[in-house]
């Protein structure tokens, strides 16, 4: 098992000042993916492949499945379902989602070239066949700003905290999710659902949900239901008052 500390409390410290140790175990080769399966769908996973990420963020299991379990019910307004999933890292919701329910098309929209990649091999894995899913390397505001208003039934939206795009500089969840929230919501069919996530350790849940109502979706209650909120995963526990273990928030919101 492999852990990186960081040398100080700063969350802006350079990934050259990231520490590898090791805990317990042996070690394992540094090129070797390891095959792992959640919820009937296997996921490819690597401690050293990159220095941010070994490809699947654990807190969000029960929410791939809760994604997942979603599609029957939508499937009951529409034969195919159609799905897209921003900053969609290595596609784990998407996988999920189309290995349990063939009759998904899913659009993964990420700027990395490593993750898109690594989110293909992820569908061969679970030899889900790729026609009717689509991987776009690009940065998700400007394929938003671009993307010809087609409509989906379920619009995934999971950003990094901090990420830089050539449109707008620098986004921060903490400061910036109305904009990417109202650049979303209109790909949203009547009908269909649009789940957010934020893992920004210093913004308060209901800040974040005002921000959403009043920034993002303009307070047009009239046209959106909140379905309720999402968690982290039981596993990462939450102690009451501390910042550090109650980071993760996320929402459910229903088009009428």
């Amino acid at each position: 098992y492999q852990r990186r500390v960081r040398d100080d409390e700063d969350d802006e410290i350079p990934l050259d000042n990231y520490q590898t140790l090791w805990l317990a175990g042996e070690k394992l080769d540094s090129e070797k993916d390891i095959e792992i399966e959640e919820n009937g769908t296997k996921y490819l996973i690597n401690l050293f492949r990159n220095n941010t990420t070994t490809g699947l963020f654990l807190d969000q299991r029960n929410n791939r499945k809760y994604c997942a379990d979603l599609i029957p019910k939508l499937q009951q307004q529409t034969n195919v379902v159609r799905v897209l999933s921003l900053f969609s890292h290595t596609s784990t919701f998407s996988a999920q989602m189309a290995k349990h329910n063939p009759n998904v098309t899913t659009v993964n929209v990420d700027n990395s070239e490593e993750m898109v990649s690594w989110a293909k091999e992820n569908f061969k894995l679970n030899k889900i066949q790729t026609l009717k899913h689509r991987f776009v390397v690009e940065d998700v505001f400007k394929f938003l700003s671009s993307e010809e208003k087609e409509l989906y039934d379920l619009v995934i939206v999971d950003p990094p905290p901090v990420s830089y795009h050539t449109d707008i500089g620098l986004f921060s969840s903490k400061d910036h999710y109305g904009r990417l929230v109202q650049l979303a919501e209109p790909l949203v069919a009547p009908g269909g659902h649009l789940i957010m996530f934020n893992t920004v350790r210093n913004v308060n849940r209901k800040v974040w949900l005002d921000v959403i109502i009043n920034e993002g979706l303009k307070k047009n209650l009239t046209k959106w239901e909140h379905i309720g909120r999402l968690k982290q995963d039981v596993d990462f526990r939450i102690k009451e008052g501390d910042a550090l273990t109650s980071y993760f928030k996320g929402a459910h919101f229903h088009r009428k």
